[in-house]
């Protein structure tokens, strides 16, 4: 089983990274799903918790605290920046703490926020107001008494309020099935870390 899902994940990533667009983003929906359903559901708590560290970090981030968002990796966390992998906490926040954002509004729309096994799996499309729309993937994790984001990534994402309803579903469905094909690749390597480590406890 673990071979059918590595050989998924090695698909996935020359999909997303190529930017080709084959029919693998609408396969790696599906599978998508199925995992999700396999591996039980939330609890009530963590995902609203999520949801308010969220908020509360882009509302500093948009009023010129940028650096609040990157204080949510963990040390070890890699952030993937249209496509530029930044690697580890101290580097995210240098990054971040470069950014020049001018004063907005913003809204988050959700398209996914599940739990596997110890982590957490959220998507969403970030909109400022009047400006571009982002399609963000992350996988959090528990530290402690804290959540920590472990992998994160960021791309352009069309926004459904320019242009006619019909020119930009099609765009909106396509960066969404990119997002989830980069989410599934990470969703993977919990997988394969989680049974590297009981093969070597075993």
């Amino acid at each position: 089983m673990l071979t059918i899902q590595l050989v998924w994940a090695s698909r996935i990533n020359l999909m997303v990274f190529s930017k080709s667009l084959p029919f693998w983003p609408v396969l790696a929906i599906l599978f998508l799903s199925i995992s999700f359903h396999s591996h039980g559901q939330l609890t009530d708590s963590i995902p609203a918790l999520i949801k308010t560290q969220l908020t509360e970090s882009y509302q500093d981030f948009y009023t010129g605290n940028t650096q609040t968002y990157a204080q949510k990796f963990s040390e070890q966390g890699v952030y993937y920046e249209f496509g530029n992998r930044i690697e580890g906490q101290e580097n995210i926040l240098k990054n971040m703490g470069s950014y020049k954002i001018p004063t907005t509004t913003f809204q988050i729309d959700y398209n996914v926020l599940e739990q596997v096994d110890n982590n957490y799996l959220v998507s969403y499309i970030l909109t400022e107001e009047g400006g571009p729309s982002f399609l963000i993937t992350e996988i959090w994790k528990t530290e402690g008494e804290d959540l920590k984001i472990l992998y994160a990534s960021i791309i352009d994402a069309p926004n459904p309020g320019r242009g006619s309803q019909m020119t930009a579903n099609l765009p909106l469905f396509v960066a969404t099935s990119i997002g989830l094909g980069i989410f599934l690749f990470l969703f993977l390597l919990i997988l394969k870390n989680a049974f590297s480590h009981r093969k070597k406890n075993e």
